[in-house]
């Protein structure tokens, strides 16, 4: 096409998010639901299993299961990229001690005493985590607006981990499930800025693989110390079903169905569908493990909602004339 001439409709998209987003149609926006409900179910199965296998081997089952099924189709990419993966191992390591093996490890362990919903709604303020991590000089330093945020959402994050009566703090009533999992999203965020900031050019579905892989190795060492404790594994039909469901729908379908969604109406649009987490995770807790919804569970998760949207809306009063924070 000769400079000048008109302008490439998929082009012209990419620059306008309305009429990207028009363009569209519904298939990306069920694709993020549906990802957001695989995620959401997670935290449901996994409570499910928590007498039947052990935490660190479920976390090994779980990415077993995800690697298998990835290996196929990323085996020559990471052939042809051995090079890259070579040079950056370290880094890779790092974020597959976070981020997969420390993240899924923790959770399950906090599963064990505390609710799926709870986890969930933990889970949920992984931003705060980012942005705390920054005051202390760990990733992007943070602008006003997302302190702002944290402000509001913390006392939300407070009021669910001390399930309602933020007064257990001062007396250590704390529930330990809670703390594994305040502790497993302390990981987690280190894994998104990590992430972020050490670009990689192993393709996304190859490094997934990678960093399964390489967690599965990290995980080893738990499994075999579990099974020394006389934690076995109780592998009936229930248990099967749902450490397929985490490799399977948890781990690479929600991933692929997520991405999808992401490249047809954008980064921004999509990762309001993360919202939707909670709320699955709520639904199908309450549906399928009889756990119940309670007061301190709405306001926390309304206050954790309303600082993240103070800390990524535009226009708001404290942003004006100070464009430069």
């Amino acid at each position: 096409m000769a400079e000048g001439g008109p302008q490439d409709p998929a082009q012209s998209l990419a620059h306008k998010p309305g009429s990207r987003l028009a363009a569209s149609g519904l298939a990306p926006f069920l694709a993020l639901t549906v990802g957001a409900a695989f995620w959401g179910g997670t935290w449901p199965v996994a409570r499910s299993l928590i007498e039947a296998v052990p935490p660190a081997t479920l976390a090994f089952s779980r990415w077993a299961v995800a690697v298998v099924i990835l290996l196929p189709f990323t085996l020559l990419p990471l052939i042809r990229h051995r090079s890259d993966l070579k040079r950056e191992f370290w880094r890779i390591a790092f974020i597959s001690a976070c981020g997969v093996a420390g993240f899924n490890a923790l959770i399950f362990k906090g599963l064990h005493t505390t609710t799926a919903i709870n986890g969930a709604l933990i889970n949920a303020a992984t931003p705060i985590y980012i942005v705390l991590l920054s005051l202390i000089g760990i990733g992007e330093k943070s602008r006003w607006k997302q302190i702002a945020g944290v402000a509001v959402s913390l006392p939300g994050l407070v009021l669910i981990i001390t399930r309602g009566a933020p007064e257990r703090i001062l007396t250590l009533q704390l529930v330990e499930g809670d703390l594994w999992v305040a502790g497993a999203m302390f990981l987690w965020a280190l894994y998104n800025i990590y992430v972020r900031h050490w670009p990689t050019k192993v393709p996304p579905l190859a490094f997934i693989t990678a960093t399964g892989a390489i967690s599965l190795v990290l995980l080893a060492p738990f499994v075999a110390l579990e099974a020394m404790q006389g934690m076995e594994m109780r592998l009936t039909r229930g248990a099967l079903g749902g450490m397929i469901y985490l490799g399977v729908f948890a781990s690479v379908g929600s991933y692929i169905v997520w991405n999808f969604g992401v490249r047809r109406i954008g980064a921004g649009p999509a990762s309001l569908f993360q919202y939707l987490i909670p709320v699955f995770a709520a639904v199908f807790s309450v549906l399928l493990i009889d756990e119940s919804v309670q007061g301190y569970h709405v306001i926390g998760a309304v206050l954790i909602v309303a600082g993240i949207w103070v800390a990524n809306a535009r226009g708001l009063p404290w942003q004006r004339g100070n464009r430069a924070t």
